[in-house]
């Protein structure tokens, strides 16, 4: 290869002397994390969705639905305890969402506020999915609010039947507009199916407080602290 500078200076460079004068890295793959590490957020995890999953899902709801008929601030105390499951307040709630000041981690090991457990829970699931289908997190964000269960009926009314997870592959399909991508079936336990439908059902609830929502969610939302609004 000719490469000429400005100054009409003419080197000769051939590809061996490229080759010997890069830094040839192996390839590979990020290292994994250890297996107590993933083994002990799995069961963490899992033991916290199982426990509080209904819970915290049925308190929001509360909330949502009262809050279109109350004109009452949602950070004042008597209002927010009072559509709280008892199960909740003997954990530990006792606000909606909690301060960023010095006792923060103290506040959130206490389980003090519902804004900050519900982003545990919904962390916590995509663990557990993350975890046994090893997937993208773009893939687990990118979930259907609706309809990510198949069959999408009722896990708990069907526990000899097989369910899977609905997953859009990222490195798969047609990319431009349309940005069509490969659905795939992954095989789930049981219990995880439990929770997406659970999830599904959140969804469902919340849409139908809010219409204008519909469009607008996938199977993990986030829950803003300030107005309380939902969003991907």
């Amino acid at each position: 290869i000719d490469l000429e500078y400005n100054y009409l200076r003419k080197i000769n460079i051939n590809i061996n002397q490229l080759f010997h004068s890069i830094e040839k890295i192996p390839l590979g793959r990020f290292k994994l994390l250890p297996a107590e590490v993933v083994f002990d957020s799995f069961r963490n995890a899992f033991e916290f969705t199982f426990n509080y999953i209904d819970n915290i899902h049925d308190s929001l709801i509360n909330i949502y639905e009262n809050l279109n008929i109350s004109n009452i601030d949602i950070s004042e105390k008597e209002f927010f305890l009072k559509y709280i499951n008892n199960e909740l307040l003997d954990l530990g709630v006792v606000s909606w969402t909690i301060k960023k000041n010095n006792d923060f981690y103290i506040n959130l090991r206490k389980n003090r506020g519902l804004h900050h457990l519900y982003a545990i829970l919904t962390a916590s699931i995509c663990i557990l999915i993350g975890t046994l289908l090893a997937r993208r997190q773009s893939e687990i964000l990118d979930l259907d609010p609706f309809d990510s269960l198949h069959p999408n009926i009722d896990p708990t009314s069907n526990n000899t039947i097989h369910f899977y997870l609905k997953v859009k592959n990222s490195k798969t399909g047609v990319g431009l507009l349309n940005n069509l991508k490969e659905y795939l079936n992954l095989p789930i336990p049981l219990s995880i199916a439990i929770f997406i439908y659970k999830t599904q059902k959140f969804n469902k609830k919340i849409s139908k407080i809010n219409p204008n929502l519909i469009n607008s969610l996938n199977l993990f939302n986030t829950i803003h602290s300030d107005i309380m609004s939902v969003s991907k």
